[in-house]
């Protein structure tokens, strides 16, 4: 990598740093020995989804075969839902910090990214790279400077909104929000780039997974004799559920692989996730034979944990994490990711136990290409841990602070502090706060992962007797020490011996939500509907003021 030497021994992470850090000063001075920097970002994968977590229902070897050259980051923690993620990923901000921490946006809404703040795609692109981003945006749309080409990226392809039917790429608005004489459904699949936005017609009846694999094959090989760096912002739609009409989508070949589970839905979902292992695979696999593996910090996540038992029509599996998409028990934040830095092989494979939230990327990547990071963000660079594997520089997380609903969770150390309680409302999700299983092989029998990376102490409550509740706070909140209970069994928070660890993490809460600013969460915009604008999805306004 222009002069950087790579270590391939039991020495590797011990000399790299050297390595590496001089690479780092060398691009201060104007060098070409910047990484490329891809993020595969899945939609919805349970942690029980793949393999390498333990799981023999599903099919992920490709996804396995990465993480055996990566580092797997345990502990990594994202917001329960995709909009708020997301905006963490690329701003290095805490929703909170952005008014993007209740629900997620949905079409129509003149919601997005502040433009005040500046985007890992912006910081890259002044710095020399390409940038290009695929697949599901979910960050705002409703003026043209909030969509990708507005922020950072030099060409989009795919969708602005929360879903669309993988086949015929249209979005739906639910049905209670949106004038039921105008209708809210519209064609969302496009091609931006060089100042214009196009409709990309063609795609119709083409699986979105293979062809936004097909557009990530394309920019890859384009970039692979050139000097440029690159960066590649690639967000699945899979395996989020497409239009209610037909929620769970996948070719029938891939199907097939999984006749021995008996429920439909899970069968699906479990071709849906082979489907996306392929395509995984075939985009690594394009990286290496380019020759642009090696010089690629690359990072696999998922935006929240698996929606479960129908959750927003789908059914991925956290086993044995407690709760689902929506939550903020582990199921819904503790996140399946994998990152490989440059010139990593299977020797220098492990797993990081150290604490990682999505927003610290930000620093983390500008740390790795020598760029400086600006003060004001949420996010710790976690660049030092992970080439030298030290501990996490994280001691305190936030996993969201929601005004509107007041449901709220904070980690301080291995204390975990959740107040408040999800209600059931726009996700449709009533039941997700328990231990919830995979159908099995036939109507009465569920899947339980055999050998689960998750080990989990005492015996579990059952699914009936999963009430949050301090009975000396007089309110709706528990405490979970994760480290040794990650199965969230045991409520601690009136433990006469732990009064003083719960003061302090209700302090630490307090001061995050001081912080925080009012959420964005307006009714959609009437002039935002696709039929009037020919029945698609696009910026419907040229200002940009959020409501």
């Amino acid at each position: 990598m222009g002069g950087c030497v790579a270590i391939h021994s039991r020495y590797y992470f011990y000399f790299v740093a050297f390595t590496i850090i001089s690479c780092s000063v060398r691009v201060v001075h104007g060098s070409d020995v910047r990484p490329n920097v891809v993020f595969i970002v899945v939609d919805d994968l349970g942690w029980d989804d793949v393999g390498y977590h333990g799981s023999t229902q599903v099919k992920t070897p490709n996804i396995d075969m990465l993480a055996a050259s990566s580092i797997d980051l345990d502990s990594h923690y994202v917001n329960p839902l995709c909009s708020p993620s997301r905006a963490a990923l690329l701003t290095g901000r805490y929703p909170s910090s952005l008014g993007l921490q209740h629900s997620v946006i949905i079409q129509g809404q003149r919601v997005g990214v502040p433009l005040n703040e500046t985007m890992l795609s912006e910081h890259l692109r002044r710095a020399g790279y390409a940038t290009h981003a695929i697949g599901k945006w979910h960050l705002g749309y409703f003026a043209k400077q909030y969509t990708p080409t507005g922020r950072g990226f030099d060409s989009f392809y795919g969708y602005y909104n929360e879903n669309t039917d993988y086949y015929d790429h249209t979005s739906s608005l639910d049905f209670t929000l949106a004038d039921k004489h105008n209708p809210a459904w519209g064609l969302d699949w496009r091609m931006d780039e060089n100042g214009t936005f196009r409709f990309v017609y063609e795609d119709f009846g083409k699986y979105s997974t293979d062809i936004l694999t097909d557009r990530a094959v394309q920019v890859v090989q384009n970039y692979s004799k050139s000097e440029q760096p690159l960066f590649m912002y690639l967000a699945y739609q899979a395996i989020h559920s497409a239009n209610e009409a037909e929620p769970l989508q996948a070719p029938q070949e891939d199907v097939n692989q999984f006749r021995t589970i008996y429920d439909p839905r899970r069968r699906t979902t479990a071709g849906m996730i082979y489907n996306l292992d392929k395509n995984i695979g075939r985009l690594v696999q394009t990286l290496e034979y380019t020759g642009m593996l090696n010089k690629t910090l690359l990072v696999l996540l998922t935006d929240n944990g698996g929606p479960t038992l129908n959750c927003d029509f789908s059914w991925a599996s956290n086993y044995p994490l407690r709760g689902s998409k929506h939550t903020l028990y582990e199921g819904g934040v503790r996140g399946v990711a994998l990152v490989r830095m440059p010139h990593m092989t299977s020797a220098d494979a492990r797993v990081s136990k150290g604490l990682v939230h999505v927003a610290d990327w930000v620093p983390t990547v500008l740390e790795a290409v020598g760029l400086s990071i600006p003060s004001q963000l949420d996010g710790v660079s976690q660049y030092n841990s992970l080439v030298s594997g030290n501990e996490s520089p994280r001691e305190e997380l936030l996993h969201n602070v929601d005004q509107r609903t007041n449901y709220s969770a904070v980690r301080v150390g291995d204390i975990k502090l959740i107040v408040g309680k999800w209600k059931n409302g726009y996700g449709g999700c009533p039941n997700n706060a328990g231990w919830y299983t995979p159908p099995g092989s036939t109507p009465m029998t569920s899947y339980v992962t055999p050998s689960p990376t998750v080990k989990c102490e005492g015996q579990q409550p059952s699914n009936s007797q999963n009430e949050c509740m301090s009975e000396d706070l007089q309110m709706s909140a528990c405490m979970f020490n994760i480290t040794a209970d990650p199965c969230e069994y045991i409520n601690i928070i009136d433990h006469p011996s732990l009064v003083s660890v719960r003061t302090h993490a209700l302090q630490r809460l307090n001061y995050y939500y001081s912080k925080a600013v009012p959420p964005k969460w307006p009714l959609p915009d009437p002039t935002s509907l696709p039929p009037l604008h020919n029945y698609t999805w696009v910026p419907w306004t040229n200002d940009t003021t959020i409501w």
